[in-house]
Protein backbone atom coordinates (compact mmCIF):
# COMPACT_ATOMS: atom_id res chain seq x y z
CA UNK A 1 0.00 0.00 0.00
CA UNK A 2 3.00 2.27 0.38
CA UNK A 3 4.88 1.66 -2.27
CA UNK A 4 1.92 0.37 -5.11
CA UNK A 5 2.99 -2.31 -7.86
CA UNK A 6 2.71 0.08 -11.31
CA UNK A 7 3.47 -2.78 -13.64
CA UNK A 8 4.99 -6.57 -14.27
CA UNK A 9 7.30 -6.69 -17.26
CA UNK A 10 8.22 -10.51 -17.93
CA UNK A 11 11.17 -11.89 -20.37
CA UNK A 12 11.62 -15.30 -21.31
CA UNK A 13 14.71 -16.44 -22.46
CA UNK A 14 17.32 -19.87 -22.48
CA UNK A 15 19.99 -20.87 -20.52
CA UNK A 16 22.92 -20.71 -22.75
CA UNK A 17 26.16 -21.88 -20.63
CA UNK A 18 25.51 -18.70 -17.83
CA UNK A 19 23.89 -16.20 -20.04
CA UNK A 20 20.56 -15.77 -21.48
CA UNK A 21 20.16 -16.40 -24.95
CA UNK A 22 17.07 -15.12 -27.31
CA UNK A 23 15.43 -13.08 -24.92
CA UNK A 24 12.31 -11.68 -25.83
CA UNK A 25 9.25 -9.58 -23.53
CA UNK A 26 6.43 -12.15 -23.14
CA UNK A 27 4.70 -9.64 -20.82
CA UNK A 28 4.44 -6.26 -20.70
CA UNK A 29 2.61 -3.24 -19.14
CA UNK A 30 2.63 0.26 -18.74
CA UNK A 31 2.61 0.89 -22.81
CA UNK A 32 6.41 -1.24 -23.26
CA UNK A 33 7.82 1.81 -21.57
CA UNK A 34 9.83 -0.65 -19.37
CA UNK A 35 10.65 -3.62 -21.65
CA UNK A 36 13.92 -2.25 -23.11
CA UNK A 37 15.20 -2.10 -19.36
CA UNK A 38 13.85 -5.44 -19.12
CA UNK A 39 15.70 -6.91 -22.09
CA UNK A 40 18.92 -5.06 -20.75
CA UNK A 41 18.38 -6.71 -17.33
CA UNK A 42 18.00 -10.02 -19.21
CA UNK A 43 21.15 -9.97 -21.43
CA UNK A 44 23.28 -8.95 -18.01
CA UNK A 45 22.21 -12.01 -16.08
CA UNK A 46 24.33 -14.24 -15.06
CA UNK A 47 23.01 -17.53 -13.77
CA UNK A 48 25.64 -20.67 -12.16
CA UNK A 49 25.25 -23.72 -10.78
CA UNK A 50 22.50 -25.64 -13.88
CA UNK A 51 22.96 -29.22 -14.55
CA UNK A 52 21.11 -31.39 -16.33
CA UNK A 53 22.17 -34.21 -18.31
CA UNK A 54 18.85 -35.19 -18.85
CA UNK A 55 17.21 -32.58 -20.97
CA UNK A 56 18.18 -31.76 -25.10
CA UNK A 57 17.06 -27.88 -24.90
CA UNK A 58 17.97 -25.01 -22.78
CA UNK A 59 16.35 -24.58 -20.10
CA UNK A 60 13.54 -21.84 -20.29
CA UNK A 61 14.54 -19.22 -17.83
CA UNK A 62 12.10 -16.08 -17.03
CA UNK A 63 13.35 -12.60 -15.85
CA UNK A 64 10.89 -10.69 -13.88
CA UNK A 65 10.66 -7.46 -13.59
CA UNK A 66 8.39 -5.53 -10.99
CA UNK A 67 7.94 -1.42 -11.54
CA UNK A 68 7.09 0.12 -8.00
CA UNK A 69 6.19 3.72 -7.89
CA UNK A 70 7.68 5.16 -4.55
CA UNK A 71 7.89 8.04 -2.40
CA UNK A 72 10.64 9.18 -4.92
CA UNK A 73 9.45 8.56 -8.27
CA UNK A 74 9.82 4.95 -9.58
CA UNK A 75 11.66 1.57 -8.55
CA UNK A 76 12.39 -1.29 -10.22
CA UNK A 77 13.43 -4.86 -8.95
CA UNK A 78 13.99 -7.62 -11.52
CA UNK A 79 15.12 -11.77 -10.63
CA UNK A 80 15.21 -14.82 -12.89
CA UNK A 81 13.34 -17.73 -12.33
CA UNK A 82 13.91 -21.37 -14.25
CA UNK A 83 10.34 -21.91 -16.03
CA UNK A 84 9.96 -25.81 -15.92
CA UNK A 85 8.75 -28.34 -14.07
CA UNK A 86 10.50 -27.84 -10.86
CA UNK A 87 11.43 -24.53 -11.43
CA UNK A 88 9.78 -23.17 -8.31
CA UNK A 89 11.59 -25.95 -6.16
CA UNK A 90 15.09 -25.06 -7.35
CA UNK A 91 17.21 -23.34 -4.41
CA UNK A 92 18.68 -19.87 -5.98
CA UNK A 93 21.21 -17.68 -4.64
CA UNK A 94 21.64 -14.25 -5.56
CA UNK A 95 20.42 -11.12 -5.47
CA UNK A 96 17.70 -9.42 -6.96
CA UNK A 97 18.79 -6.01 -8.64
CA UNK A 98 17.34 -2.77 -7.56
CA UNK A 99 17.12 0.43 -9.47
CA UNK A 100 15.68 3.77 -9.08
CA UNK A 101 15.15 6.30 -11.66
CA UNK A 102 16.39 9.67 -10.71
CA UNK A 103 14.29 13.09 -11.59
CA UNK A 104 17.09 13.44 -14.37
CA UNK A 105 15.39 10.03 -16.37
CA UNK A 106 18.53 7.74 -15.18
CA UNK A 107 18.69 4.84 -13.47
CA UNK A 108 21.01 4.25 -10.32
CA UNK A 109 21.25 0.87 -9.42
CA UNK A 110 21.18 0.27 -5.79
CA UNK A 111 24.38 -2.15 -5.29
CA UNK A 112 23.82 -5.36 -3.18
CA UNK A 113 26.40 -8.27 -2.50
CA UNK A 114 29.44 -8.35 -4.79
CA UNK A 115 28.57 -12.03 -5.63
CA UNK A 116 28.57 -12.23 -9.25
CA UNK A 117 29.21 -8.72 -9.27
CA UNK A 118 25.70 -7.89 -8.01
CA UNK A 119 23.77 -9.21 -11.72
CA UNK A 120 24.38 -12.95 -11.25
CA UNK A 121 22.57 -16.33 -9.36
CA UNK A 122 23.54 -19.46 -8.76
CA UNK A 123 21.21 -21.72 -8.67
CA UNK A 124 20.44 -25.64 -7.15
CA UNK A 125 17.92 -28.17 -7.86
CA UNK A 126 15.86 -29.17 -4.55
CA UNK A 127 17.81 -31.97 -3.12
CA UNK A 128 20.77 -31.75 -5.37
CA UNK A 129 24.20 -32.68 -3.49
CA UNK A 130 26.71 -29.99 -4.79
CA UNK A 131 27.85 -27.82 -2.52
CA UNK A 132 28.03 -24.06 -2.08
CA UNK A 133 31.43 -24.12 -2.15
CA UNK A 134 31.46 -25.41 -6.08
CA UNK A 135 29.03 -23.25 -7.02
CA UNK A 136 30.80 -20.21 -5.75
CA UNK A 137 34.05 -21.40 -7.08
CA UNK A 138 32.49 -21.50 -10.74
CA UNK A 139 30.79 -18.65 -10.04
CA UNK A 140 33.98 -16.42 -9.04
CA UNK A 141 35.53 -18.42 -12.27
CA UNK A 142 33.05 -17.26 -14.67
CA UNK A 143 33.24 -13.55 -13.44
CA UNK A 144 37.60 -13.83 -13.58
CA UNK A 145 37.40 -13.06 -9.89
CA UNK A 146 40.36 -13.82 -8.15
CA UNK A 147 40.63 -15.95 -5.01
Amino acid sequence: MISPIKGWIVVRANLSATRLSGARVVRSELDGAYDALALKLANEAVIAGYYSIDKRTAPPVVLNLLIYQIADGTMALSFPTFDEPGGDQMEYFGCARLAVLKSDGKWTEIKGPQTLEGKGWAVRAAGMANELRTVKKLERGLMGLDW
